[in-house]
């Protein structure tokens, strides 16, 4: 799925364009279930429950966000995507169904807190119109996308606190109570690749970006997500520490840091459908610019192999974050804008080791307007 394509179907997850017809939800071990009609219920509740489920459609692809391909063995006679789609199928999902996958995620979900499960299943009137056709009502047709989405919610007890009673007309102590807290995982199923269904894809939504659920994801899916982004975040940095004769140099590390966030904001500034990922001939060619021998790149590519696997493409973002470039010392962490990290250099000057700051545009130490004596 495209970027624009996840903006999509949030718009449709708003008081104003919802087509969610109920809410079905499991606690735990289903010491409650109910199924809340949103169109009984009121529009600061509907509303709570909206933004649950857009979240499950935020965050970085390859982050937050993973597209999870079925085979199509799976398609035809897989356990796991005839759950999916008896689910779908159905305006009001079986009893059965449910069930069945309450207990695959009570039976996988690790967590330290009490969760609910919450499910939806809408149906989103895709409007089809070619260029030609302008804005002509009548030329415009329609096309049916039909989905569910799961949501996987921490309960949290809340804070006894002081509240107005306007009946009293005074202060209260409110009591705790539980609190259904942003999805920390979720799916939803199927993708929606060109603004139509694809049934051999599902999303999977992770709050965390270190965890993978795997048993999760193979209960629900058949397979997982592969490397999450903390981990191929630091498979990358193992993989440059190990391959290179003298390990990352400060000057090599801020050329691949600038060239990587250079080529993900020409991505973003040229407005490609298509995500930007970075290959392993990519990596290779920031490395030759900022002069690695041959030798050490021939390195590279045998340790990016044997990491990630040869034809594996990397989320940049998961490399490099564009807006953040910050130096750390025992004692000292230094801030850089974004495109001004040619104003920082390393240097080694009578055997000591530096950090040099270009302070040409002057200098503020806790408020203050400092000067640099002159020599």
């Amino acid at each position: 799925m495209k970027d624009k394509e996840y903006s999509e179907l949030k718009r449709t997850l708003t008081l104003k364009r919802n087509t969610v017809p109920a809410v079905y939800s499991a606690e735990g071990e289903i010491i409650s279930r109910f199924r809340r009609s949103l169109g009984l219920a009121g529009e600061e509740e509907t509303e709570k429950y909206l933004a649950i489920f857009r979240r499950l459609l935020s965050g970085g692809r390859n982050k937050n966000l993973f597209e999870i391909p079925f085979s199509t063995k799976q398609v035809t006679d897989g356990e796991e995507h005839r759950l999916l789609m008896s689910l779908r199928k159905s305006e009001e999902p079986e009893d059965g169904d449910l069930n069945t996958l309450v207990s695959k995620i009570t039976a996988t979900y690790k967590s330290d807190v009490s969760y609910c499960i919450l499910f939806i299943r809408a149906r989103y009137d895709v409007v089809k119109r070619s260029s030609a056709d302008g804005e002509d009502e009548e030329k415009k047709s329609y096309e049916a996308f039909t989905y569910t989405a799961c949501a996987i919610c921490p309960v949290r007890q809340t804070k006894s606190d002081l509240a107005y009673d306007a009946n009293e007309k005074l202060f209260c102590g409110l009591a705790p109570h539980s609190a259904v807290c942003m999805p920390e995982a979720g799916y939803f199923f199927p993708a929606f690749d060109n603004r139509q269904s694809n049934i051999y894809s599902a999303v999977f939504y992770t709050k965390s970006t270190d965890c993978d659920h795997g048993e999760l994801t193979s209960a629900l899916f058949g397979s997982g997500i592969g490397m999450t982004a903390a981990r191929q975040g630091a498979t990358f940095r193992e993989t440059l520490a190990t391959s290179l004769d003298d390990g990352l140099t400060f000057d090599v590390a801020r050329a691949l840091h600038t060239s990587i966030a250079d080529r993900i904001e020409e991505h973003k500034a040229a407005k490609v459908d298509e995500p930007l990922v970075l290959t392993r001939e990519d990596v290779r060619d920031c490395l030759a610019a900022a002069g690695i021998p041959d030798g050490e790149l021939d390195s590279f590519s045998t340790m990016y192999n044997e990491n990630f696997g040869a034809g594996e493409e990397l989320e940049p973002k998961n490399i490099v974050n564009p807006k953040k470039f910050e130096l750390k010392t025992p004692d000292v962490t230094i801030k850089v804008a974004p495109g001004k990290e040619s104003l920082i250099a390393a240097r080694v000057i009578n055997g000591k080791k530096y950090i040099i700051i270009d302070a040409e545009g002057g200098i503020e130490l806790n408020g203050l307007d400092v000067k640099i004596p002159e020599e």
